[in-house]
């Protein structure tokens, strides 16, 4: 863990995407560090991938990354106003504390992910 004092704000990130395992699988779940992909092969824009990332929760110096893959994907879904100040670039939002509205954000656009993720065939 690069920062130990974001160990709680971690592990709260965690929870979020723990709740979808299964159907998905951890890839990795290290000291600061949890990704989730599906492992069904699917071909995405004419590519064949053996496994799709879902999302990740990674421990930085001074923040704590949320990779949404869903978010970058469904381009239907609507970031809420609070989630898009943290996004930085397609897929990752910059947490460095989190409250129960963010939570809920989080907790809400993770599921629209993987309703998204489902719909598209990309679940085994």
């Amino acid at each position: 863990m690069k920062n130990p004092a974001l160990l709680p704000l971690f592990q709260e990130l965690k929870k979020i995407l723990e709740v979808y395992v299964p159907p998905l699988t951890v890839k990795v779940d290290e000291d600061g560090r949890y990704d989730i992909v599906s492992t069904k092969a699917v071909n995405v824009n004419g590519r064949k991938f053996e496994e799709v990332y879902f999302g990740a929760v990674i421990s930085q110096k001074s923040y704590v990354g949320f990779y949404s893959m869903g978010c970058y994907a469904n381009h239907e879904f609507h970031i809420s106003d609070n989630l898009r100040k943290l996004l930085k670039g397609k897929s990752c939002f910059h947490i460095k504390k989190v409250d129960e509205e963010l939570l809920a954000a989080l907790t809400e656009m993770t599921k629209q992910d993987y309703l998204f993720f489902e719909r598209e065939g990309y679940f085994g």
